[in-house]
């Protein structure tokens, strides 16, 4: 006999799957408009004779191509933020909804991330090396012109509005919708998805694997910010390392800086790592307890089983194929023409 009555057992199936639905509308919901932005944007502004869509970055400056990246970026992401608000779900976790993480534990806290995030750039690199040898050669981003006003338009659109928008959906709204069906439950989906949608096949491993250390660090502070500061560090470090050469002219010096950059990161992530797990409970905070109604295996069941969800992940999967397939040298395919205006922000 069930301890519970079948009625609660099925609200409670529905609520979960209501909850799947909604964090996959909001992850389709920016799928879709990454490729209306990218196609029909362009096209308005070649009717308007803005931008020449057969020259090289259309026919604007690197400043003027960076902006028109920049816009269609937040153009795409930012709907699917309101779309929240729509749907009347609780504004993301901007204030702390947990006892704070005491100051000690916070920094060592955001190191240990940071050397998550390094660590993961071993799977990227292992993931590109694996790709171009069978002749898949997918495209990284691009940094912008290495010059000042270069790297102050790239700190603002590669480190500040990533850092923002990507945290306040999927760790803001996708995260929350799913956390009261299990912490790691919600925690995994969130970053799989959070993954996905940056296409590239490079970067679908590296950002599955940050995603866990962004969504881990706002579950266990219990708001978005720590989450935003680790994600705006990353990319700092990504930005600053491709623009070496606007500090030091030898490349000697260039390759010497990135490769500190990274080890000084990775040594301190390590030491955090062990501190946080020697001499606190930072790693004790997980649970994918979702309730007495039903066990954590049924509720997971009921989340990934939800349409939205299923689809989502299915369109997902698709595009990061098309992604590899147009880069792929014996088929010299062109299928994406206009995906270069997506590719500074990895959505792409």
């Amino acid at each position: 006999m069930e301890p519970f009555p079948v009625y609660d057992r099925t609200a409670a199936r529905r609520a979960a799957r209501r909850s799947g639905n909604i964090a996959g509308l909001f992850v389709l919901t920016a799928l879709v408009l990454s490729f209306l932005c990218g196609l029909f944007i362009p096209l308005l502004l070649s009717f308007f004779g803005k931008i020449d869509l057969n020259a090289d970055r259309f026919g604007l400056s690197q400043t003027g191509y960076d902006l028109l990246n920049m816009a269609l970026y937040i153009f795409f992401l930012s709907p699917s933020i309101l779309l929240g608000l729509l749907l009347r779900r609780p504004f993301p976790l901007l204030r702390s909804q947990n006892r704070p993480m005491p100051r000690r534990v916070l920094l060592p806290a955001i190191l240990a991330g940071m050397g998550v995030c390094m660590t993961a750039n071993l799977l990227a690199n292992a993931v590109y090396s694996f790709f171009t040898n069978i002749g898949i050669n997918p495209y990284s981003p691009e940094p912008a012109t290495l010059t000042w006003p270069g790297l102050l338009i790239a700190l603002l659109s590669v480190v500040v509005l990533p850092a923002l928008l990507e945290e306040l959906l999927f760790r803001g709204y996708v995260l929350q919708v799913l956390r009261p069906h299990g912490e790691l439950n919600a925690l995994l989906l969130s970053s799989l998805l959070f993954g996905l949608l940056h296409g590239n096949v490079i970067q679908i491993p590296f950002a599955f694997v940050s995603g866990l250390a962004f969504g881990y660090l706002t579950l266990r502070t219990g708001n978005i910010w720590a989450g935003v500061l680790l994600h705006a560090l990353n990319n700092a470090y990504a930005t600053l390392s491709d623009y070496g050469p606007l500090f030091f002219r030898d490349e000697n010096l260039q390759n010497g800086y990135s490769t500190v950059l990274y080890v000084l990161m990775l040594l301190a992530g390590c030491v955090s790592v062990w501190y946080l797990y020697s001499r606190t409970d930072f790693f004790n905070g997980l649970s994918n307890n979702s309730g007495p109604v039903l066990s954590a295996g049924e509720r997971t069941k009921a989340v990934w089983s939800a349409p939205m969800v299923i689809v989502t992940l299915a369109m997902l999967t698709l595009y990061a194929i098309y992604v590899a397939a147009s880069t792929w040298e014996p088929a010299q395919l062109n299928l994406l023409p206009l995906a270069g205006l997506l590719r500074g922000y990895g959505l792409c």
